[in-house]
């Protein structure tokens, strides 16, 4: 279902192409899932739940200490996977356009998402606007996922990835403007 619905949409997608590519007959499919929604109710969960412990394996990685490598690799895990992004965006796209327990379950992940995020960069030092750059990091997937699905390979294309890790990241130093001379009164 995933790869049918990555390739083709949901709503090119129905469950007897499923039943057919899975070689299951259509009374065994529908036993498990009676409807369409259901079925895409499965797919939406089994697809969040690799995302979120490929992103938690990430977090752990303690080899990983620099916060620009890890979402550089974080970034790069998205660009990838042409398969996990197409499910993605299709996902993305039913959460948009209206359906409604797709949508539902698509915000819950996000928000879990970016408590992850900012306990990450809790335990990273990075002490400003967490929320904020949380936030950012899950829109910057988000268009790199629409991305990789408009434009496959090229998408990985550039230094992007490093470029918006570097510009996430609090300064070491806090920002020094030039001091102008005080006006003169006379």
């Amino acid at each position: 279902a995933e790869r049918l619905i990555s390739r083709r949409g949901v709503d090119n997608t129905s469950l007897m192409d499923i039943a057919l590519k899975t070689k299951l007959s259509r009374g065994t499919l529908y036993y498990y899932f009676p409807t369409k929604q259901d079925l895409l109710l499965a797919v939406t969960d089994r697809h969040m739940d690799a995302v979120t412990a490929d992103f938690v394996r990430l977090i752990r990685d303690r080899s990983l200490s620099d916060p620009r490598a890890i979402l550089q690799q974080l970034f790069e895990m998205v660009l990838t996977d042409k398969m996990r992004g197409g499910v993605h965006a299709h996902l993305m796209q039913e959460a948009a356009r209206g359906t409604r327990a797709v949508r539902k379950r698509v915000a819950m992940r996000y928000r879990a998402w970016s408590v992850l995020i900012v306990k990450e960069f809790q335990r990273l030092d990075i002490k400003r606007k967490r929320k904020e750059k949380a936030a950012f990091i899950l829109s910057v997937i988000d268009g790199l996922v629409i991305r990789q699905f408009l434009f496959g390979a090229n998408a990985r294309k550039g230094s992007y990835p490093a470029f918006i890790a570097k510009g996430l990241l609090d300064r070491s130093a806090p920002r020094v403007s030039a001091a102008r001379p005080p006006m003169s009164t006379a």
